[in-house]
């Protein structure tokens, strides 16, 4: 954790984490998840060349940057904004603290988010 928060940790997010306990009989993992609620300094759009929403045959793909004085969020690791939306870490944190005045900013988290639109369902007949 990052012991000198230059800004305040207004909101909150839930932080689930997948930890294998064990495989069952098929040689698979089993998981158990934990949440905890965890303080950040807020989220916004991911901007890019192709833009923060990508609509593909029905899916929206959103993408947001996490920004939080802590970097220990892992690939995967899930993100539950509090308007509900579930996103998914991807990647390693960015770390903005290696600069060379000392100011220690914090860290932005890629988060992904990817919404299978309606489907219409069609049935058979003349």
């Amino acid at each position: 954790m990052n012991g000198t928060n230059l800004f305040p940790t207004l909101h909150t997010v839930t932080h689930t984490v997948a930890e294998v306990i064990g495989t069952n009989a098929l040689g698979q993992d089993t998981v158990e998840l934990t949440s905890q609620s965890r303080n950040v300094f807020g989220w916004s759009p991911k901007v890019n060349a192709d833009g923060s929403t990508q609509v593909m045959a029905g899916r929206t793909i959103t993408e947001v940057y996490l920004l939080t004085p802590d970097g220990d969020w892992c690939d995967g690791d899930v993100v539950t904004l509090p308007d509900g939306r579930d996103f998914t870490v991807v990647g390693e944190p960015e770390d903005n603290n290696a600069g060379p005045f000392g100011f220690t900013p914090g860290y932005k988290v890629t988060l992904r988010r990817v919404h299978d639109g309606p489907t219409t369902l069609t049935t058979g007949g003349s």
